[in-house]
């Protein structure tokens, strides 16, 4: 799979062989970084609203939304180990 996320706040996710939009996954607004997990089929986005949000692909299931910030989420991703995500505003 391939992640594209834009200012419209939509993160699809594409199946490569096909060139499909496979999952459209929903809730952010102007999406600012999109994140793969190293060793699962989790997705991560950081965004305008101050929200981290998190899905398993390729359900689109949302998993998580972390709010702690109270600026748009510049970067962000997951520690080496795939335990802890990491973000800042």
């Amino acid at each position: 799979y391939v992640a594209s996320g834009g200012l419209d706040g939509q993160v699809l996710v594409w199946d490569v062989p096909t060139g499909k939009a496979v999952v459209s996954c929903e809730g952010c607004t102007e999406v600012e970084w999109i994140q793969w997990h190293s060793k699962g089929y989790v997705l991560l986005a950081g965004s305008s609203d101050g929200n981290i949000w998190m899905w398993k692909v390729p359900s689109g299931a949302l998993m998580s939304v972390l709010s702690n910030h109270t600026d748009s989420v510049r970067d962000g991703g997951f520690s080496a180990d795939g335990k802890w995500i990491f973000s800042s505003s």
